[in-house]
Formats: C-alpha cells, structure tokens, sequence
C-alpha cells in the first residue's frame, strides 16, 4: 500500500484555539456525521493538524519519531540544510513536479486501488 504524504498545515485565526492531534478540539464534520440510515449516533471527529511540529508527530508519518517526540537534534551541517529546505517548502517557494500528489512508493511497487500516476522523481513514484 502507498504512503499517504501528510496534509500540510492550515493557516487559522489567531481568534479561535487551532485542534491538533496532541489537542484535539475539532468539530464534527458534515461529511463524517451519521447518515440517518446510519446505525452509529455520535459523528467521526475530523482533526487537522495545528503546525507542522503536530504533522510530524502524527503516528507512522516519520520513523524517527518515538512516542510521539522528536529526539535532540545535533545542529551540524545537515540540520542547517533541513532548516534552509523547510523554509522554502513552508514558504511554497519551488515548483512541484508532483503537484497534488497524495501517496508516494518506489519505483518497483505497485499501488493497490485506484491512483493515478502523477510524477516520477528518482525511484519514487507520485500518486493521487
């Protein structure tokens, strides 16, 4: 199965606390509430993630997170690299040969159900 590549923040009002998963103080979604012939009575909560902090610590979305902490950094070269890089992604400061992809696999597996091929960037391949 592909890896879903997690949504990226929202900007919000500073007038209304933002739900996170650490936090969660969503509202029920329209779309997940219970039909009426539904048999469930409470509606599925809908959660976007705060900050960009908050989608990295979302369970199974990086490896290196346990528990859902980030371990201390060493702030060598390759910190200042990702720092440079994250800025230009947060800043939505590049052109994107996978605009709109959702999953991600390599090369040599195939995605189950129904996506479509978006990119190839190196042995990843781009779907939604």
């Amino acid at each position: 199965m592909p890896r879903r590549i997690a949504p990226p923040p929202t900007k919000r009002s500073s007038a209304l606390p933002a739900p996170s998963i650490l936090n969660p103080r969503a509202s029920p979604s329209p779309a997940s509430s219970p039909s009426p012939k539904s048999s469930s009575t409470a509606p599925s909560r809908v959660v976007s993630p705060a900050d960009v902090c908050d989608v990295v610590k979302q369970r199974g979305q990086f490896s290196f997170v346990r528990g859902g902490q980030i371990p201390a950094i060493n702030k060598g070269t390759s910190y200042r690299t990702a720092i440079a890089v994250a800025k230009v992604a947060l800043a939505d400061a590049w052109n994107s040969p996978a605009e709109k992809a959702l999953y991600f696999n390599t090369a040599d597996r195939r995605p189950a159900g129904r996506v479509i091929k978006v990119a190839s960037i190196g042995n990843h391949v781009f779907y939604r």
